[in-house]
């Protein structure tokens, strides 16, 4: 049997102990339940706003060792520069175990360690030079990959439908440029629609997937890198009229074999 217990608070009625019970199973119940196909790192939220001193990270939702983290409130983060790449990361303590409750707590911080800890997850990564400004806001697709003074996000730890996949920033800014173009296919739209009507992040299955199949690519792995360096090729030959490929790939071939 499955039994739903929604508390009324009445005036005058005896608040029980299993009223509150339920209060805590429903809103943390929820959210387990949704988001229990997902892979462990940054689920919704968690956006990057640069301030000229610190890095703001919007509220989001963290899953991690299969729970889920909410920052309800905006995350503030200072910096300086160094001159070197510097992670911001996610440390997710190990849960704390009181009499009363149960505590899971979660730090940003900066490291110039770029390898994740095992209880670490990254935003986002930066090389700040003395003088220079720290930029969030990208010329191009392209530019979002540039090595100085620019917010990286390829090496985010988001996790997505079936495993991790790419920062939504990314695969948004992607849709929202292809949607420009004119050469752009049915093809191309509808996976930009994808992009731009989910909160959570694309599944890295689909993102292959397109690229796939736009690029006649066989089916090795693609790390971030490749996959952001491939749609970037997608957005050129769409601006182009062209059909380049990476390099050292080639057209599938297609056969037919007559006996």
């Amino acid at each position: 049997m499955i039994q739903n217990i929604y508390p009324l608070f009445e005036r005058y009625r005896i608040l029980k102990k299993e009223y509150l019970w339920s209060l805590r199973d429903c809103s943390f119940g929820f959210m387990q339940v949704e988001y229990a196909e997902y892979a462990d790192g940054f689920l919704t939220g968690c956006g990057i706003s640069v301030r000229p001193d610190c890095i703001e990270i919007a509220p989001g939702l963290v899953k991690h060792r299969g729970f889920l983290y909410l920052f309800p409130e905006i995350q503030q983060v200072p910096y300086s520069p160094l001159g070197q790449f510097v992670s911001l990361k996610f440390r997710l303590k190990k849960k704390q175990v009181f009499q009363d409750y149960i505590d899971y707590t979660a730090e940003p911080f900066l490291d110039s360690n770029l390898e994740r800890g095992e209880d670490e997850l990254e935003l986002c990564r930066f090389k700040l030079q003395p003088g220079f400004r720290l930029r969030d806001d990208y010329k191009d697709f392209q530019d979002i990959e540039t090595e100085f003074d620019t917010v990286n996000l390829l090496h985010a730890t988001w996790g997505g439908l079936g495993g991790p996949t790419l920062a939504p920033a990314i695969t948004r800014f992607f849709a929202r440029s292809v949607l420009g173009e004119r050469t752009a296919d049915p093809y191309d739209l509808q996976f930009c629609s994808l992009c731009l009507d989910r909160p959570t992040a694309v599944p890295r299955l689909l993102i292959e997937q397109y690229v796939r199949v736009k690029l006649e690519l066989d089916g090795e792995p693609l790390d971030n890198q490749a996959l952001f360096r491939h749609l970037e090729l997608i957005l050129r030959n769409l601006r182009s009229g062209g059909s380049l490929r990476p390099p050292g790939k080639h057209r599938r071939s297609r056969e037919i074999f007559v006996d």
